[in-house]
């Protein structure tokens, strides 16, 4: 009776602590995936009152809930810089595989805007080490095999035309031998490096077939506007439609404070009087090599001889010198679905983009969204986006 009361009383602290941590995920609320860290969280306390209200209280209850795995990955996020998203799930291809068969590997967290993948290992440091000697049960995956393929799937994925560093984080510490195997494949280790329990023999050609979960999840993506991202993109920048529009426009050439009668470029006004977007623009351009697609020229060339005012076409003849024009990329990304944000015209502009590895800059945050959340990763520079106005505007400028 006594043990069923002590049993009660830590499940009750278990139950007290998934609280507290959902407090603290709260905090997150504008990360792409964090919505499902909590209902993965509220999931573990629903079970545990559940149990408790039941009166069904096991030892195994305690051992065995995953609060423990998310009180360490949350304790995480808190240390991270430029969170870009939790529990995001990735597709690839195992290293020597030749059949056609893709994996999906779940990343816990992705900082430094794309830079870094990191997974959160919270279970014993001397059980890691034996299930890494083929302790475990058939079958059974171990850290070293999920290191390989983070670095495998980091491959697939680069930002910025280079993989993502690969962080594992121990929580509860790592033996020094599995540290030194996991950091002489490419693994950046992060915890306490503890003494070997016992001398261990790992096997370092062990593969596993078996699939990580695959998650997926809606997010907002945050349009990046610090212009300090001059400093991180490669020289060369693929500019979309929405760009170039967006340059030349009367609203982000001194325009902003006229009136407009449609309510999208009234907002867009608004935003432009608080967050110019030349500015960030041409931070980004200063020195850079400047690609357009054939196909994005001609459709920029359309709507700006259909709609554009004589500023923004004598903005446009001044622009476009500095732009070489390059054909359409043929990348077709079979497993990206059209529909939606997902428009053929996307798809070839973050082609032509791949091809001539560089980075694309564009106002399409839906395609970019879209196209993460059925595992596709672009290096991409997004900003507000901005319609060509000089043609809409009516009356004296407004004071602000």
């Amino acid at each position: 009776m006594d043990l069923n009361r002590e049993l009660a009383e830590q499940l009750n602290d278990k139950i007290i602590s998934g609280e507290e941590l959902l407090a603290k995920v709260s905090r997150f609320g504008n990360v792409c995936g964090i919505s499902k860290l909590q209902k993965k969280i509220k999931q573990e306390i629903n079970f545990l009152v559940k149990t408790l209200q039941l009166g069904l209280v096991k030892k195994e209850h305690l051992l065995c809930t995953n609060l423990h795995h998310f009180c360490a990955l949350v304790n995480t996020l808190e240390t991270c810089n430029e969170l870009s998203s939790v529990l995001q799930h990735f597709s690839f291809k195992s290293d020597g595989d030749s059949s056609e068969t893709t994996k999906r590997l779940c990343v816990d967290v992705v900082a430094d805007k794309g830079r870094t993948w990191m997974k959160v290992v919270a279970r014993n440091p001397r059980a890691l080490s034996q299930l890494c000697t083929g302790a475990g049960e058939y079958g059974q995956r171990n850290v070293i095999d999920q290191a390989k393929e983070f670095l495998a799937c980091a491959k697939q994925h680069p930002f910025m035309f280079k993989p993502p560093q690969i962080v594992f984080v121990f929580s509860s510490g790592i033996e020094e031998s599995l540290c030194e195997l996991l950091e002489d494949i490419g693994v950046t280790i992060v915890g306490e490096h503890m003494p070997d329990s016992c001398p261990y023999q790992f096997d370092e050609e062990d593969e596993s077939d078996e699939e990580e979960e695959a998650v997926s999840e809606e997010g907002t993506l945050t349009p990046q506007q610090s212009t300090s991202i001059a400093d991180v993109v490669p020289n060369r920048l693929n500019l979309d439609v929405t760009t170039m529009l967006a340059y030349v426009s009367a609203l982000t050439n001194g325009g902003a404070d006229w009136e407009y009668k449609q309510p999208i470029l009234k907002g867009q006004a608004l935003r432009e009087l608080k967050h110019p977007v030349k500015p960030v623009l041409d931070s980004l351009f200063e020195g850079k090599e400047l690609l357009v697609c054939r196909s994005a020229f001609e459709s920029f060339m359309t709507i700006l001889n259909t709609l554009g005012g004589p500023g923004e076409k004598k903005r446009a003849t001044e622009f476009i010198p500095r732009i070489t024009i390059v054909e359409d990329g043929e990348e077709s990304f079979e497993h990206l679905k059209t529909g939606g944000k997902v428009k053929e015209r996307s798809r070839v502009v973050f082609a032509t983009g791949l091809a001539q590895k560089a980075v694309t800059v564009t106002a399409n945050a839906g395609f970019v969204r879209s196209a993460r959340n059925q595992g596709y990763e672009f290096p991409v520079f997004v900003h507000e986006s901005r319609a060509l106005t000089e043609g809409k505007q009516f009356g004296p400028p407004l004071s602000f």
